[in-house]
């Protein structure tokens, strides 16, 4: 037989093998579409051993897409986020220029997030969205979840710098708005009030929306009950109060500071700076870079992500253009938490603030 003939003969022989292989992806769909979730795992994840064995066209690509479905399903269905984070690495080892890369790195990130609190290995999942799809729309708010994540891991520099970079290059859109807020508040939390008040201003400045006006005031208020300004921290609590998503909140903080303002009325000088020597609240994991921490939490933190259609799951070789998923709800979460606790985005328990545990003793978030 000529060198032709075999050719033509092996050729043959991988298209049928190729075939072959696209018809048994498509069944374990249809497992999908039925509703069998653990049936259709076990399915993808043989299809995949099966492939590393038999020769065909493009073998590589359609055992990453098995173990890509196969960790989706983990994720949204089978209750294992670890599992699910080990699956898609491996699918993405498999074939790096798969076309689910930028969906599998996201989900990635928002799995250790929302369900493990792995905030560096986040940064780092983060960070190669970041530097691959530069172009990306979503850009902007992986780079704010990292500086978020360093909030959370209380390296307080490192979130600031990460939060100045984005800065730089997005200067009027809602996410700047957010990440001045987590600046400020990162100042409060390591008892540079001083720094907090300048950034506060500073942010109240740029006109921001009237629910973030209304947290910026809130907890400029806070930051001036600090330093034992009690004239501008009431002067903006009671701002606040008219326009904040959280008003008994803020009744119950500006109950606590006319208490701190009776008690130093009735003490001699010497005793009022005892009053404002109060300390920050410790930071709780569970929060970050936000004003109240009142019934949200960050990361996004999150809510359980609802079971999606079959067909969300449905992704072929063929749909070679990756599609970006739409930013989570929660992307906002660290700029709705009071500067005592910063805010996780992504999707944890709800922290309770400081101000409704005690009010009246005075202790600020």
């Amino acid at each position: 037989m000529s060198k032709l003939g075999l050719l033509l003969g092996w050729t043959a022989l991988l298209v049928a093998c190729s075939q072959r292989v696209e018809d048994r992806f498509r069944q374990g769909m249809d497992m999908v579409f039925e509703g069998h979730y653990e049936d259709a795992e076990s399915f993808f994840l043989m299809l995949s051993r099966e492939l590393t064995r038999e020769p065909s066209l493009n073998s590589a690509r359609w055992q990453a897409q098995c173990l890509y479905q196969a960790a989706r399903l983990e994720h949204l269905y089978l209750g294992q986020p670890k599992r699910a984070v080990a699956r898609f690495r491996e699918g993405i080892k498999t074939d790096p220029q798969a076309s689910f890369l930028f969906d599998a790195l996201k989900e990635i990130a928002s799995i250790e997030l929302d369900l493990l609190k792995d905030y560096r290995a986040a940064i780092l999942d983060l960070g190669q969205l970041v530097q691959s799809f530069p172009q990306n729309p979503e850009v902007g708010d992986f780079q704010y979840q990292i500086a978020q994540s360093y909030f959370l891991l209380r390296e307080f520099e490192l979130a600031r710098t990460e939060a100045r970079s984005l800065l730089q290059k997005i200067r009027t859109e809602p996410i700047a708005v957010k990440t001045r807020l987590l600046v400020a508040n990162s100042f409060y939390v390591e008892g540079r009030y001083e720094e907090a008040v300048q950034a506060h201003i500073a942010l109240l400045a740029s006109n921001p929306a009237k629910e973030i006006e209304s947290r910026s005031r809130f907890e400029l208020g806070m930051c001036y009950q600090e330093t034992g300004d009690f004239r501008h921290a009431e002067e903006n609590l009671l701002i606040a109060l008219k326009q904040h998503p959280q008003p008994i909140l803020v009744q119950q903080q500006l109950n606590a500071l006319h208490k701190l303002m009776a008690d130093a009325e009735s003490t001699g000088p010497s005793q009022r700076l005892r009053l404002t020597g109060l300390t920050p609240a410790p930071l709780s994991p569970k929060t970050a870079g936000g004003e109240a921490m009142v019934k949200k939490s960050a990361f996004a933190p999150a809510p359980r992500e609802k079971k999606k259609s079959a067909k969300a799951l449905t992704r072929t070789p063929e749909a070679e253009t990756p599609e970006a998923e739409t930013p989570e709800a929660d992307a906002d979460a660290a700029s709705s938490s009071p500067p005592a606790e910063a805010s996780g985005g992504g999707s944890a328990a709800e922290p309770s603030s400081p101000a409704d545990e005690n009010p009246s003793s005075g202790q600020t978030p």
